[in-house]
């Protein structure tokens, strides 16, 4: 899964395993949260393919959230 998520962004982004199935991009240098868009469908596409292990294909789904600074992150929830 690693894999796949680093083959859809940039050198430049990280991409982090949270714990469990969760997982967190970050991409650096957006100007516009279309392009976050467009890479949440990339990321998505990819996802989609089966993932083959030993003799069966496993078809995963996946969601996706996606937050822009500073926009989103001026205030902090507590």
């Amino acid at each position: 899964m690693a894999r796949r998520l680093r083959a859809c962004v940039r050198s430049s982004d990280t991409v982090s395993r949270q714990g469990g199935d969760e997982f967190v991009i970050l991409l650096t240098e957006v100007t516009h949260a279309q392009d976050a868009a467009v890479s949440a469908e990339k990321i998505l596409l990819a996802l989609r393919a089966p993932h083959r292990i030993d003799q069966h294909d496993l078809h995963l789904s996946a969601s996706i959230g996606i937050a822009t600074y500073p926009m989103m992150g001026t205030t902090r929830k507590t």
